[in-house]
């Protein structure tokens, strides 16, 4: 039986699973005290499981890119939920989104290789979009409270032009990591 000792639970039983949906505080806390590993950046550089990533631009952007030699982080925003993320870049580990993107941020696609950034230690700081992170983390206790399993898709509102396979990041990349890739 799960004991959640500093919400005072006796069992997973006892867990407000309203309250899970609507406090972001007490969802954290079942989580953590669940084993839930809420670190992306780590995840994402410890396992070389995305080896490329894919930024869509448009030609103004890619001959900036092409002069400064790297791609810059912008304080742009792609939607209303992500309007608080900052200064960043936003890529695609998803090929299969890149004639999407392709069609709200520009005709270019570049590459961004992870595999090399990693070994030559460049590891900058990455994260999912924060409505992903949170339907992730609901999923996995929702799964562990109730012993079904529950697909994090049903808590995203995708028509904000959210995607799972969104990887954000929060420093430039130089352009000996970047490609041109060809698109029909």
């Amino acid at each position: 039986m799960i004991k959640l000792k500093s919400l005072l639970r006796e069992s997973k039983e006892d867990v407000d699973q309203d309250r899970l949906f609507w406090n972001d505080s007490y969802l954290d806390d079942v989580a953590e005290q669940l084993g839930y590993d809420n670190d992306f950046n780590k995840q994402f550089w410890n396992q070389p499981y995305i080896p490329t990533l894919y930024h869509c631009t448009n030609k103004v952007n890619y001959e900036l890119i092409r002069k400064d030699g790297m791609i810059k982080r912008r304080s742009d925003t792609r939607g209303i939920s992500n309007r608080g993320i900052g200064s960043s870049i936003f890529t695609t580990s998803v090929e299969e989104e890149v004639p999407y993107l392709k069609s709200y941020y520009g005709p270019i696609v570049l590459a961004i290789n992870t595999k090399q950034m990693k070994q030559d230690g460049y590891t900058p700081i990455v994260e999912r979009e924060p409505d992903w992170s949170r339907a992730i983390k609901l999923a996995f206790v929702l799964t562990k409270l109730t012993g079904k399993d529950v697909e994090a898709t049903r808590y995203v509102d995708s028509s904000d032009q959210v995607s799972e396979g969104t990887v954000i990041l929060y420093n430039n990349v130089p352009i000996k990591y970047v490609s041109l890739v060809k698109y029909d």
